[in-house]
């Protein structure tokens, strides 16, 4: 009798799973996700592995649903940047960038380690991002050039920095660029009490 009943708690606890799982919006799917914890912490059974197993699922399926809702919010901000809304879509990925502080949180609570890199990766890119509008806004060089990193490029793994922007200033050798300044350089020693003249 005790297993039947055990069978059915655990079954109720996989049906809630199923549902959260079923849900197209993210928030709706959030909130599935921790009525499901929340019931399956609340039972007591024998089969503590089935028990383990569900909580697993459920915890990964909560932390999917909080870094998909991230997604939905850089796609918005995204959005606003094409708009020409710089200022509000650089308040928007801070607010992203907020709320994956607390998913990773909220990960590392549930030991959902395999998302934390991921977690990371779209907080570094919510960084960069405000980073590039920041100096787009207070630059006076026209914005029309500047690229966000999107949400896809995070997908496809394509987000980094942007290092051809930094490579067109660096040019040369050091020592081709000091001769064109200086003229003659010449080595005079090594030390604190080198020579001098």
């Amino acid at each position: 009798m005790e297993e039947s009943i055990e069978a059915c708690l655990i079954g109720r606890g996989e049906s809630y799973i199923r549902e959260a799982e079923q849900s197209k919006d993210a928030s709706e799917a959030e909130k599935k996700f921790r009525e499901a914890l929340n019931y399956l912490e609340s039972i007591e059974a024998r089969n503590e592995n089935a028990v383990s197993i569900l909580r697993r699922r459920a915890s990964d399926g909560l932390i999917d649903s909080m870094i998909r809702q991230a997604k939905e919010k850089m796609g918005e901000a995204e959005k606003l940047f094409g708009e020409g809304k710089y200022y509000d879509s650089k308040e928007l990925y801070r607010e992203t960038w907020e709320y994956l502080s607390r998913v990773e949180e909220e990960a590392a609570r549930l030991k959902s380690a395999s998302h934390l890199q991921k977690i990371a990766n779209l907080k570094d890119v919510c960084n960069r991002n405000i980073s590039k509008i920041t100096t787009a806004m207070l630059d006076v060089r026209p914005v029309g050039d500047l690229r966000l990193e999107t949400v896809d490029d995070v997908v496809k793994g394509k987000a980094r920095v942007d290092v051809g922007e930094v490579a067109a200033e660096v040019t040369g050798s050091p020592s081709e660029k000091l001769k064109e300044e200086y003229g003659n350089i010449e080595y005079i020693g090594s030390g604190g009490f080198a020579d001098v003249r």
